[in-house]
C-alpha cells in the first residue's frame, strides 16, 4: 500500500525513463522499506519535476537553446543539444541522458562518443 508521502513524490517525479524505471523503484522500496505501508524513500531527496516550457517564452528565455547558424543536419544540432544540456548540468552525463529521455548509451551516441 502507497502511504501518503508516497503518493506526493510519486506525481512529483518526472519519471525521465519508462514504465520499468517505476517498476524498480517500487520494487527497492518494497525490499527496503520497513512497514505495511510504503512512503517511498529512495524519491525524498530528488528534485520534483520541471514544468515543460510552453510557448513563446521557450525560445525567449536567454537560456534557451539557440543555433545562429543556417540550417544544418539534424545529427549536428542533436548533438550541440546534448552538449549544451550536458554543460547545464555541470558535465553529469547519467542526468544529462535522463533529462533528455535517453539511454545512456544512445546519449553517449548523441555526443558523437560511442
Amino acid at each position: 500500500m502507497l502511504g501518503e508521502h508516497a503518493r506526493a513524490r510519486l506525481q512529483a517525479y518526472a519519471f525521465p525513463g519508462n514504465v520499468r524505471e517505476l517498476r524498480n523503484l517500487l520494487e527497492r522500496a518494497l525490499v527496503m522499506e520497513p512497514g505495511p505501508e510504503l512512503q517511498l524513500d529512495v524519491l525524498a531527496g530528488v528534485k520534483p519535476a520541471a514544468p515543460a516550457p510552453t510557448g513563446p517564452a521557450m525560445t525567449d528565455s536567454p537560456e534557451a537553446f539557440t543555433l545562429p547558424t543556417p540550417p544544418r543536419p539534424m545529427e549536428e544540432v542533436e548533438r550541440a543539444y546534448a552538449r549544451w544540456t550536458l554543460e547545464r548540468l555541470g558535465g553529469r552525463r547519467v542526468e544529462a541522458a535522463k533529462v533528455l529521455g535517453l539511454a545512456y548509451a544512445t546519449f553517449l551516441k548523441r555526443l558523437g562518443e560511442d
